[in-house]
């Protein structure tokens, strides 16, 4: 049987985001408890590091679970892994898009069943303040 490793927040990511958030309820917490995450109501302002490989599921369940405790007034917030790429786009506060599947079009006309969701991502150009400050953001 395999060990399993638990990662916790370090304090300096925490704290900020607790103070901005003001977190009621966390429902990954560690040492693990008796009950399941997934199972229960959250909290209104909840704290979410979840298992990453958890038996193989991932992210994905306490995403929808997110998404499902935001329907009844909610807020959640997750720590989620992404890719460099991704990161880097993302720390550029893009416009996001989601477009869902939709099927692309070779140059011929023809149409390639949908593999997966698509997000279209505008990246704005920074522009200068009068003071010659960058008004975006800063790596």
């Amino acid at each position: 049987m395999k060990e399993t490793t638990y990662w916790l927040t370090p304090p300096e990511i925490y704290e900020p985001l607790n103070r901005a958030f003001n977190f009621d309820f966390d429902p990954a917490p560690h040492p693990r408890p008796a009950w399941d995450g997934l199972a229960v109501p959250w909290g209104k302002s909840n704290f979410v590091n979840p298992p990453y490989g958890d038996g193989g599921a991932g992210v994905k369940p306490w995403v929808r679970k997110a998404l499902e405790e935001r329907e009844l007034g909610k807020r959640s917030t997750l720590l989620l892994p992404v890719d460099r790429t991704m990161y880097d786009l993302l720390r550029a506060g893009p416009t996001i898009y989601p477009l869902d599947a939709f099927q692309w079009v070779s140059p011929d006309g023809k149409r390639r069943e949908p593999a997966r969701p698509v997000v279209a991502f505008v990246v704005h150009p920074l522009s200068t303040n009068n003071d010659g400050k960058s008004d975006g953001v800063k790596p």
